[in-house]
């Protein structure tokens, strides 16, 4: 009898297990989308570009761009690395610019794009993220915009921010509600540049979107069926108990 017992209990935990993992499957469906990295020193410039799969597809890509002074050892270096999933967009960048003293133009690298999603479900959002310099000297900025495109509404826009040492996503809309069928967009703007002659900077920054849903997650199908196939095992039992 015991080992009935503990089997449906086994059951219905597996079952439930199941509806937890399945709940938000389908949060988000991105869209599509680009990324690109371009970089700067003094006359010479390189750039990199990739655009977002088929929509509905997740979405892991590193952008690369890198562009060195001829005969000099100064190099502008960009990396981005994007890993965009059903439950966060996870942005990770590396920025390095140098200026040669001869040349009239800044040493300088950025990184950035749009993402295009829809909601699926009623969900929260909450964004973070910023730039940090590393190492050298010049000046770091960031530009990040969240946009409903259906109900053509900002619902966070940083603005450029600059600074010598950091910057950081601060403001009203770091936090909100996204609607169900609704369309969005993502901007990101990250950039690091030295103006010092024989000067260089580099610096590591992220932006990271995640959604997490705000009613009661709704099983998928399978699911359904697991956790009636388990009620249904445990009124049989009991039926043959009693008759017993």
């Amino acid at each position: 009898m015991w080992m009935k017992r503990c089997a449906l209990a086994v059951f219905l935990l597996l079952a439930a297990a199941a509806f937890s993992q399945e709940a938000w499957a389908d949060s988000i469906t991105l869209k599509g989308g680009t990324q690109q990295v371009t970089v700067t020193n003094g006359s010479s410039t390189g750039s990199a570009f990739h655009t977002a799969p088929n929509p509905g597809s997740s979405w892991s890509q590193t952008t690369q761009a890198t562009r060195s002074r001829s005969g000099g050892s100064y190099a502008s270096t960009g990396t981005l690395i994007t890993d965009l999933g059903q439950t966060e967009f996870d942005l990770d960048m590396t920025l390095s610019a140098s200026r040669y003293r001869r040349e009239g133009r800044r040493g300088s690298a950025t990184a950035f794009g749009t993402l295009y999603f829809t909601a699926d479900e009623a969900l929260d959002y909450t964004l973070s993220g910023g730039l940090t310099r590393t190492s050298g000297s010049g000046t770091v900025q960031h530009r990040v915009l969240l946009i409903d495109d259906t109900a053509n509404t900002e619902l966070y826009n940083s603005g450029y921010v600059s600074n010598s040492t950091s910057t950081s996503l601060t403001g009203a809309g770091l936090t909100g509600s996204l609607i169900a069928g609704h369309a969005y967009s993502l901007s990101f703007e990250y950039f690091a540049g030295t103006t010092a002659h024989n000067g260089s900077i580099a610096a590591t920054g992220d932006l990271l979107l995640s959604f997490a849903g705000t009613g009661s997650p709704v099983p998928e199908p399978g699911t359904l069926a697991l956790l009636g196939l388990g009620l249904g095992c445990i009124v049989l039992h009991r039926r043959r108990a009693r008759a017993a």
